[in-house]
Parts: structure tokens; sequence; C-alpha cells
């Protein structure tokens, strides 16, 4: 359980015969609220933040020989992952069940590690990204570790840290702390610099330390050759050709390739077997520091579907491409890295509605053509008086969807999860946008919270 959640706890008990008996149960350490949810009619009953009791079959009650104590215990929001609190039968008790432990895990958090790159020469700097985001705000600490040790480290960026170190073996960040307000999110930048005698072959391990908050596994840096070519392609699922609240058309059919190469390269865009090109366009060196380039869609053959990016040297291109070529062999044999993503085409059709009384609910069609396997929800959007999206807000949200859906019911809901119910005066403008899941344990027809899934990236050629 997390800080701030809420435990039940039932304690049954069946006598031989009846009597008078107590149940009492101690906490250590105390409960930030405890509250008795069922006494099954006991004679007394009291609750304390440390403490619940319960008598049967006393003060003129009649013996009982059996009883069902159901109870709450809240753990208290300063409350830390590892913190443990046990559950245990009190001297006084005339029933005695042992004790529980409660342990406090991680809060709810979306968090990650990006590296610039995975592979580096001796002596180059290697850029890690830590983004984390909690459910509520708290104090948390980012603990990174490094072995072996690098050369250097270096906080480019701390967001704004209560508390910040590094040394060549950690960097670490502490947030909420030292009399700062809780955060619910940070974005921690630092670099590492690789030491001028590793050698090709060499790794370096990025890992959360014990002493970290935020559990990111282990990512390595691997030591190349100097001069070895370096490249490394995202390409996430997205969206284009697709609608938009700021256009009556479709946008301009391209796709968002995040590249970081250390060589002038062409990023190609492929689909089928045969590699047949779906866009492409050259980059210098400089401009592919790992933030994204856009590549135009001029062969639709392959959309919407899965597509494959290519990061290529531009001298190792075997001939002049153009959209509907195929890659050869040689070219092919000259990609340094590539990644595949589902390319997908989104229509919402989101019309104006007139209600004769309340409503608490909307109707739209939504659609997402490419990869049935993608999961996703519509949310709608309040705008503001200008009739800009207000992204951060929600009124509501659809159930987990796949592919095309007519009538799709959107239950009003705002961001903190409270109904919401329009009245007949209501003339407001609002905007449906589609959220893909990224939750492998969702499943279509699953009920959505507003935000809950993030939203679909789309992507225009035009910008």
């Amino acid at each position: 359980m997390q800080p701030g959640d809420t435990v039940e706890v039932t304690v049954d008990v069946v006598l031989r015969e009846g009597s008078s008996f107590t149940i009492d149960e101690g906490f250590d350490p105390a409960f930030a609220d405890t509250e008795i949810v069922d006494s099954d009619g006991a004679s007394f009953e009291a609750n304390e933040t440390d403490r619940v009791v319960a008598q049967y079959g006393t003060l003129g009650k009649d013996p009982r020989g059996s009883a069902t104590l159901v109870y709450e215990v809240t753990i208290p929001d300063d409350a830390e992952a590892g913190d443990t609190f046990e559950i245990s039968s009190r001297e006084d008790s005339d029933v005695d069940a042992g004790t529980t432990e409660l342990v406090v895990s991680q809060e709810d958090v979306d968090a990650s590690r990006t590296l610039s790159q995975d592979v580096a020469e001796a002596g180059s700097t290697v850029e890690v990204t830590v983004d984390v985001a909690f459910d509520k705000g708290q104090s948390f600490t980012i603990d990174e570790g490094f072995d072996p040790a690098f050369a250097d480290t270096e906080i480019v960026d701390p967001d704004g840290a209560s508390f910040k170190a590094n040394e060549t073996d950690r960097v670490v960040a502490q947030y909420g702390t030292l009399g700062n307000d809780p955060r619910g999110s940070a974005t921690l930048v630092y670099e590492v610099t690789i030491p001028d005698d590793a050698e090709v072959g060499d790794t370096f391990e990025i890992s959360s330390r014990e002493d970290s908050d935020v559990v990111l596994g282990t990512d390595e840096i691997e030591v190349v050759e100097d001069g070895a070519l370096v490249g490394d392609v995202s390409f996430p699922t997205q969206a284009t050709a697709s609608s938009t609240f700021t256009q009556d058309g479709a946008t301009a059919p391209g796709v968002a390739v995040g590249v970081q190469a250390n060589f002038d390269a062409a990023v190609v865009v492929t689909y089928g077997d045969n590699l047949t090109i779906a866009g492409l366009d050259t980059f210098d060196a400089e401009d592919l520091d790992g933030s994204g380039v856009v590549v135009p869609v001029e062969d639709a053959g392959g959309f919407p579907g899965e597509h494959v990016a290519h990061v290529i040297p531009v001298d190792a291109l075997s001939s002049d491409y153009a959209p509907g070529d195929e890659v050869s062999d040689q070219t092919a044999s000259a990609v340094v890295d590539n990644d595949a993503a589902s390319v997908l085409q989104g229509q919402i059709d989101f019309a104006d509605q007139n209600y004769q009384g309340a409503t608490d609910e909307l109707t739209l069609d939504a659609s997402l053509a490419g990869d049935d396997d993608v999961l996703y929800t519509v949310d709608v959007h309040p705008t503001d008086d200008e009739g800009n999206l207000i992204g951060p807000e929600y009124v509501g949200s659809s159930d987990v969807l796949s592919g095309s859906n007519e009538d799709v019911t959107i239950d009003l809901q705002d961001s903190n999860g409270e109904d919401v119910t329009f009245e007949p005066e209501t003339d407001d403008t609002y905007v449906a946008m589609i959220h893909v899941v990224d939750d492998d344990s969702v499943e279509e027809g699953d009920d959505a919270t507003p935000g809950e899934f993030p939203v679909l990236p789309h992507v225009s050629a035009n910008g």
C-alpha cells in the first residue's frame, strides 16, 4: 500500500461456547486515522489512531460465540516507502490474532530514464534525463548510482531541487524537502563523461540506488571505437493524416522520429517486407541531437499501419531514393539503427449537441485505423474564452476502445474524478482528443479515468 491509502482489516472470532470477550488491536506506529466499519453488534466499541477495541457479551448483553469486527486504518500521507506498520493483539485482548505487517510501497509513479545515446567514445559526454510524475505532491529523492565511476558528472538542470549533489559515482536530487512544498513531478538532467582510458567494449551502468524513491532499473553505456558511427532511433506510435480541432481537413501526412547520430544521415521511413520507402529526408549531424525530426510520408501504400524508421549515413545510400522506391540490400546493410512503430489514422466526429434538460454524458464517433491492437480512449477537454484547449483539464472520458466506434458515450467527470452535469443553459465549447493506452494490463471495454493515459502524438508534415 501507499501513503494515504486506507486498508480494511477483518477479525473473525469463533468460540467453542458463548462467553464475554474483548478484541483489542494495537498499532505501532499509529495510523493517520482509524474507523470501525462494522462492529457486529459489539456491546462496546472505540477507536484511536493507535488502537481499536470491541467488547462482546458485556454490559448486560448475552454471551457471544462468535463475532466479525471490520475496521479501516489509513496510512499517513508522510509515510515513506519501506515503512512498516504493525497490527497486533494487545495484552487486554481475549483474542490473540498474532501480528500483521503493512509495508508502505512507492507511490504510483510514471518515471523514465532517457540517455542521449547508449554507446559512446572514450572521453565523450552522455546526457541523462530522469522524468518523474507522481499521482500527488510529496517529498521524494532521485538517487542515481554509476558502476564503474565516470570520469566526471555534472547536473545540467536540477529542476528546482531542494538539494542536489554529484560525484563521479553518484548523482542525487531531493524534491519537496528542506521546507519546500511537496512536488508532484520533476525532470532531472545530468551529464556523465566516459574516462579517457576506457577501452572498447567497456560498459558503464546507471541504476537507481537503494535510497532512491524512484526505481528505474539499469541502463548501460558501451564504449565504442573513436570515429565509430553512433546512432539511435526512437519511433513512437503516432497518428497523422488525421482530424484535429485546429483545422477543417486532415493533417499533411508525416511522422516524427527521435534521432541521435554523430554523422550526416538520411532518415528513411519504410513499410512492408521489401522496405518500400514511405518518406525520407536528410539531416546534418548537428541537427540530430536526439530531439524529433519530421519526415513527410509521400507514399501511402502502407498507411495506416506499421512503419520502420532507419538512420543511414548519407554517403552510404546506394542511389538517389524517392518515395515508392525499395531500399537495396547494400543500403540496408548500412543501417546504423532502426525502430518500428504503428503509424495510425485517427478520426473523431464530435458534433454539436443539444439537450432538453441536464445531461451527464456526451456522444461521439471515433476511429483509430492502422493497428487494432492499439487501445485508446477519447477524453473531452474544456476550452477557454478564446477557444483554446485547456490541456490539463477534463470533463469526461470514454471507456477503453479499439478500431472504429459509433455513438461512443462520454461519461462526464472532471479532472478529480467528480461527476459533472451540463445544465440546460450550458453553451460552451469542448474538444475531444484521442489518448493512447500505455498500460499492458488494460483491456478493451475497461473503464477509464479522464487523463489516465497520454495524448496520442499527432504529426503533420507541415508542422
